[in-house]
């Protein structure tokens, strides 16, 4: 690889010198101006990821992500996902819906994470939504549907989670408790 970085450069080859001229496909077929071809770069897909924190005093709501996923049987909290930045009031999601109706308070952390991955660029927000006991039994079969189960602080510690969550967990909750 560092040979044909040096000796074949694009334009300009040293074909002159190069050692390998009795066997270049290229030199023979004079075709040394079109290469090296230049593969399509990568475009990333971006998505919008919005991360609701649902928590009942030391209780928190998280998942496990489904298979096939891109972070497949790890944890994380209720999201949101959109191919575009939303606010809350655009999205469509019955649990968020049903916060919002029972005037339950939130907190949305700034600003927003941006985590790379070779294929995808994420934008992670966190949204922290203290709820209470009749929130928790109106909302039972919805979280149940989203798969949502109740973890205490220290269970939290040892779930496999997505760096990206860990790192939020690690910098905003981990140090002080909930």
């Amino acid at each position: 690889m560092d040979f044909g970085a040096l000796q074949c450069t694009p334009g300009v080859p040293l074909c002159t010198t190069c050692p390998f001229q009795s066997y270049c496909v290229a030199f023979h077929t004079n075709s040394q101006h079109i290469l090296p071809i230049k593969s399509i770069k990568l475009v990333k897909k971006q998505r919008y990821f919005d991360y609701f924190i649902f928590q009942c005093t030391q209780t928190v709501y998280m998942k496990k992500r489904i298979k096939g996923d891109i972070w497949e049987s790890l944890y994380d909290f209720h999201v949101v996902e959109s191919r575009k930045k939303q606010s809350i009031e655009q999205m469509d999601d019955p649990l968020l819906a049903l916060a919002q109706q029972t005037k339950k308070s939130m907190y949305t952390f700034h600003p927003a994470i941006v985590h790379l991955l070779t294929h995808q660029k994420l934008f992670l927000t966190f949204h922290h939504i203290e709820v209470d006991i009749p929130f928790l039994a109106r909302a039972n079969k919805l979280m149940d549907s989203f798969g949502l189960q109740p973890f205490t602080i220290q269970e939290i510690k040892h779930l496999p989670k997505p760096i990206a969550i860990h790192n939020f967990l690690q910098k905003n909750y981990m140090q002080s408790g909930f």
